[in-house]
Formats: structure tokens, C-alpha cells, sequence
């Protein structure tokens, strides 16, 4: 049986990376692990970005918070690119319990949020399935034009590059267990802190910072943090760039509600779900200018590590000790949260 969540890059390579169909000569990014788009060179000095993902539809966050989180996690893998996503093909295969006012309530967000990031949704499929009840309700295609030889992908950081992290580990773990155990984190920490932490589900766009990084000198690559955390967003990026790496977890930010989040419900913040956080690599010549226009922005930044040779092997330096990382099976996000419905927290 196959486990749940993002495939490994061992399941990768067996089964998906050398079976791609025919191999145009106008591709310019194939598929490959931990890379978020493709590039096809268009020709006239122009190339098509793209990515995917699910579509989600969650009746525990709603309509709106579910169409959200599909607009806003494809938006960033194209963001990556340096570009802002353009166009969108959209694809639902809905529960046919799904009732008239739930539809409109989900498509008019997903509008809504399209309309706010400037993409146009041009075309899809949309139907009604019976029996379908994964939140997973489909996939989303978004595109971006942009130029030959000006673009990013998450496999070109260079040795001696640093590893600079946005924002904080663990964003959207927080932000998700937070709205979906209300009463349990308002019975520890407050009103208060519930709609601080609550309020992050809406900060997990990363197109701001990525746009900046794109336009900054010495940036190589650019990868979005999801499933596997800060330290899973490095080492994909390693991975596709043939690269090691040295990672120092005391310079990792994580904010104050998300530490006292994961004691609560305990989630390794540095492995936890993190969309919100863009991990960047930058020659060292460029660093501190980047991190200046990030902070003029407003945006959470620090340096967290360094790029390596590949025999350097993927290293963690922690208070206490030097460690070999070793990729997790599964992200520590899904055991705090079932961990949490066990207990029948609400």
C-alpha cells in the first residue's frame, strides 16, 4: 500500500522520471524531483512556465479557506520562476452531495482570489462524481509567459551559495491546526492568540518575496516550503540541483505562536507543513542586500545555511550536536493532526 503524501524521490525515479512521454527538444525543465515548473521554450526569445496542483475542498476549513489554499499553493510554485502566474486551467471532480450554494460559495472564492493575483482562468472541467469524498477535489494548471534565460528554477544553487529562509518554519501547520481545533488552542492560549495564529492561513503567499528575489543580484534558485518543512524544502532543492547542504537550526525562524502551537500539539516545527516560507540561494556577494530589501518589505528573513558539494552529504547543526538529515517518510503535521481528532479536540 502506498503511503500518504508527496511521492519520494525513490518512487520518482522508478516510476515517473524517465516515463514522460515523447521528449521535445523545446523543453527546457523536464519533470524532476523537487522542482515546482516546467519551461518550454516557445521560441521569439519567449518561454511557457507551468505547474500543478490539487484542488482541494475541505469541509472543515469552507469553502473559502479550501479555495485559498488551492489558488495560493500552484501560485507560488510559479512564483519560484520569478514570474507572476498569468493563466489557469482548472479541473473539479466534486462530491455530487455538494449543494448549489456550496458550489457558488467555492467558485466565486476561487474567483475571487484568481481576480486578486491578476490570473485569468481560461478553461477546465468541471464535474459532479458519486461516491468522491477526498478533499482533494481535483487539480489546477497555472502558466506564466516570461523570457528565454531570465527565469529560476529550484535546481541551479551553486556551491558556497547561502540558504536564506523567509517568514517562519511551519506557517500553514500552525495556521491549519489553529482553525481546525478552535477550542482547544482558545482553551490554552486565548482569543486572541487563536485569531493571530488563524490569520496566517491568509500570509502563505510567497509571490511578494519571490518577485523580489528575482529581480536581486546573485539569486540562483528558489524553491516554496509545503510538505516536509523548511528542512524537506532544502533538501528537494538539493536534490534537484545535485548538491549538499549545511543547515544550522538555531538561525531558523519560527515565531512564538508557532513554538507554542507545536508544544501543544506536537508538530516538529523544522518538518511541519510550511507553505508561507520561500527558501532562496543567493551568492554570498548578494545576501545582505537581499535581506535588506526583504526586511524594508516587511518580510521575516535570515540566512540558515549554507550550499555544499554533493559527497558534503545534507548536514544539520544544532545546539547540541552535528547530524546527518535523513528525509522523513511523512510530514510530522498529519500525526499532531490525527493525533488531535483522537483526542476529540475541537
Amino acid at each position: 500500500m502506498a503511503k500518504a503524501g508527496k511521492i519520494n524521490l525513490d518512487f520518482f525515479k522508478q516510476n515517473i522520471s524517465e516515463k514522460c512521454g515523447f521528449q521535445r527538444p523545446e523543453i527546457l525543465m523536464k519533470p524532476k524531483f523537487g522542482v515546482d515548473v516546467s519551461v518550454i521554450d516557445l521560441g521569439s526569445g519567449k518561454i511557457l512556465i507551468s505547474a500543478s496542483d490539487p484542488m482541494s475542498f475541505i469541509p472543515g476549513l469552507g469553502a473559502k479557506d479550501s479555495a485559498w489554499l488551492s489558488v495560493v499553493l500552484t501560485s507560488n510554485d510559479i512564483a519560484t520562476s520569478g514570474y507572476a502566474p498569468q493563466f489557469a486551467q482548472v479541473v473539479l471532480n466534486l462530491p455530487d452531495t455538494m449543494s448549489a450554494e456550496e458550489f457558488k460559495d467555492y467558485w466565486d472564492y476561487t474567483h475571487h482570489y484568481c481576480d486578486e493575483l491578476q490570473i485569468s482562468i481560461v478553461g477546465g472541467h468541471t464535474g459532479f462524481v458519486p461516491g468522491q469524498n477526498s478533499t482533494f477535489a481535483g487539480g489546477i494548471t497555472m502558466f506564466a509567459v516570461g523570457e528565454i534565460g531570465k527565469y529560476f528554477t529550484s535546481a541551479n544553487a551553486q556551491d558556497g551559495d547561502l540558504i536564506i529562509m523567509t517568514k517562519s518554519a511551519a506557517m500553514m501547520s500552525t495556521a491549519i491546526l489553529s482553525k481546525s481545533f478552535p477550542e482547544t488552542v482558545k482553551e490554552h492560549f486565548g482569543e486572541d492568540f487563536w485569531l493571530k495564529t488563524s490569520s496566517k492561513f491568509e500570509q502563505t503567499s510567497v509571490l511578494k518575496e519571490a518577485l523580489i528575489a528575482a529581480i536581486s543580484d546573485g539569486v540562483t534558485a528558489m524553491h516554496d516550503v509545503t510538505e516536509g518543512g523548511i528542512f524537506g524544502a532544502v533538501y528537494e532543492m538539493m536534490q534537484a540541483s545535485d548538491k549538499g547542504f549545511e543547515i544550522d537550526e538555531t538561525k531558523i525562524i519560527i515565531d512564538e505562536e508557532t513554538r507554542r502551537m507545536s508544544a501543544l500539539f506536537g508538530y516538529d516545527a523544522f518538518q511541519s507543513v510550511g507553505a508561507g516560507s520561500l527558501i532562496i540561494t543567493v551568492k554570498p556577494h548578494g545576501a545582505e542586500n537581499l535581506l535588506t530589501k526583504l526586511n524594508s518589505e516587511n518580510i521575516s528573513c535570515a540566512v540558515i545555511g549554507t550550499v555544499k558539494e554533493k559527497n558534503s552529504g545534507y548536514r544539520i547543526i544544532s545546539q547540541h550536536e552535528i547530524k546527518e538529515y535523513k528525509h522523513p517518510e511523512t510530514d510530522s503535521y498529519w500525526a499532531a493532526f490525527y493525533n488531535a481528532l483522537q483526542k476529540n479536540w475541537k
